[in-house]
């Protein structure tokens, strides 16, 4: 996600989070068995190179692959069908620790304020390319930037020149603040 929408101290907020989102992981703890059940299919070929190319086994690569899909849950493989391609797997969910659920919302609601904002800047002007926006560290103004031509590869975006001011930092700080207030609501 682009921090470019975002409060100073907030941008040090979500490095935080997203850092002990990142490191807490794999020491999740299952708290409550839900109701819900996680259904999988994998191709057997697929499975295997998968699990190769991250060198673990096929059960931990499948394990693995079940508790990152959607962080606030820690799955139990309850059932598990061979066919002649493919398997299929079953497995109940658990919810992990508030703690842990609680970063992930507030990291949710950065990156909804940073949608909204991009969504706003596309239908203020349209025909801009939204990678090419930064904000100047002096004056703190909202640019558009232009793109140099990459030398070494020509099929890849270049160096950001400076370009275009979009918004000045008043402006700039207005749209992150009333951005802020609509989603926190």
């Amino acid at each position: 996600m682009s921090m470019l929408f975002l409060f100073q101290d907030e941008i040090q907020r979500y490095q935080f989070l997203e850092k002990e989102i990142n490191d807490k992981v794999d020491t999740r703890i299952p708290v409550e068995k839900t109701d819900l059940i996680y259904h999988m299919e994998y191709l057997k070929k697929d499975l295997e190179l998968d699990a190769e190319c991250l060198q673990l086994t096929q059960d931990e690569f499948i394990q693995q692959h079940i508790n990152h899909k959607n962080l606030r849950y820690i799955g139990k493989e309850i059932d598990r069908q061979e066919r002649e391609e493919y398997m299929r797997f079953k497995f109940e969910l658990y919810s992990v620790q508030q703690d842990y659920i609680d970063m992930i919302d507030e990291l949710e609601i950065f990156d909804k304020r940073s949608d909204k904002a991009y969504d706003y800047i596309i239908k203020k002007f349209p025909k801009i390319d939204t990678r090419n926006l930064y904000v100047d560290g002096i004056d703190g103004c909202l640019y558009l930037g232009e793109r140099l031509k990459n030398e070494d590869e020509p099929r890849m975006l270049g160096a950001l020149a400076p370009g275009t001011m979009l918004m000045n930092e008043q402006e700039y700080s207005n749209l992150i603040q009333s951005i802020k207030d609509e989603v926190d609501q």
